[in-house]
């Protein structure tokens, strides 16, 4: 797929300016190609994760981190972010300095930072009240 700055994808069709991203060709082609910075996801706004070969670390909307070493606990039990703050430091550098929140149309429960709030299908429900149910 294209990445940011409307390079065209392998349809040959522009690729919207709003997409974030590098392509993952390289590793697809071969998995051991190198990387030039590590994976970085979100899950609702707010909350990041970035993951490189040795390390996968965690910063949550509230500010709580998680930092793992994925060589020697691979299941991820043994949370070192208060024993290895340099490492936190390094890695929270690669988080988004923008957040745009949720994406527009999205039919998902949401949950935003900015008014503590829960959103499901455009209608605000309690934080801790169930999905509701199609009838």
């Amino acid at each position: 797929m294209g990445g940011r700055g409307g390079k065209a994808n392998s349809c040959q069709s522009p690729a919207p300016h709003s997409l974030e991203g590098l392509s993952l060709k390289p590793q697809l082609t071969d998995p051991a190609a190198p990387r030039d910075r590590p994976a970085i996801t979100s899950h609702n706004q707010g909350n990041y994760s970035i993951v490189t070969e040795s390390w996968r670390y965690i910063r949550y909307v509230n500010g709580g981190e998680e930092l793992y070493d994925l060589g020697t606990d691979p299941k991820e039990w043994n949370n070192l972010a208060a024993e290895k703050p340099d490492v936190c430091k390094q890695l929270r550098a690669w988080i988004p300095k923008i957040d745009n929140g949720p994406a527009p149309g999205s039919s998902a429960r949401i949950l935003t930072h900015y008014d503590k709030t829960a959103v499901w299908e455009g209608e605000v429900i309690g934080l801790r009240d169930p999905i509701p149910q199609d009838n």
